[in-house]
């Protein structure tokens, strides 16, 4: 199994592995991603910002999620950069199958390797599957936000460790 960055030639893919992830909140009775989102064009400006990826199993998108990286304000004058998760849907016959925490540990590396401390994920509030994970990898619940779209989410947020580059010193 590999993961990269998503290309536009997969789209169709992706959309049919979030296709699968809406099918499965509905039976649920979660009404997140009821409405439409995420659309095609949501992906396709994903793939152009260079934020979406693809989980791939010899070759097949058996996954997606993006990574968006933005400042926020944490003091009067203070400015931190987060990284936050979102859209992570998992094909239908790969659920339960610790992708999740793959998609984890690469979210947090990919997070430290742009040194950043702060990494955050929203949810709706009876997204089962979506509360498990965030428990399951130490997230703390920091408020309910309201997304782009009106809704409500459920807002976690974990401190990670910086890499610390070593130098070499020739003595």
């Amino acid at each position: 199994m590999a993961i990269q960055l998503a290309q536009k030639s997969q789209v169709f893919e992706i959309m049919e592995v979030i296709e699968m992830a809406k099918a499965r909140l509905k039976v649920a009775g979660i009404d997140q991603w009821q409405t439409g989102y995420p659309l095609a064009q949501d992906i396709v400006l994903d793939i152009e910002q260079e934020a979406g990826y693809v989980l791939l199993k010899q070759g097949q998108v058996i996954g997606y999620f993006m990574i968006e990286v933005s400042e926020i304000l944490i003091e009067p004058f203070e400015k931190s950069t987060i990284a936050t998760l979102h859209r992570l849907a998992i094909h239908d016959d790969y659920v339960k199958q610790g992708l999740s925490d793959v998609v984890q540990d690469f979210f947090e590396k990919t997070a430290q390797t742009l040194n950043i401390t702060q990494i955050r994920v929203d949810t709706h509030v009876d997204n089962q599957a979506m509360l498990a994970f965030n428990k399951r990898n130490k997230y703390e619940f920091i408020g309910t936000i309201r997304v782009q779209r009106g809704e409500l989410r459920q807002n976690y947020e974990k401190q990670i460790t910086k890499i610390i580059e070593r130098s070499q010193s020739i003595d």
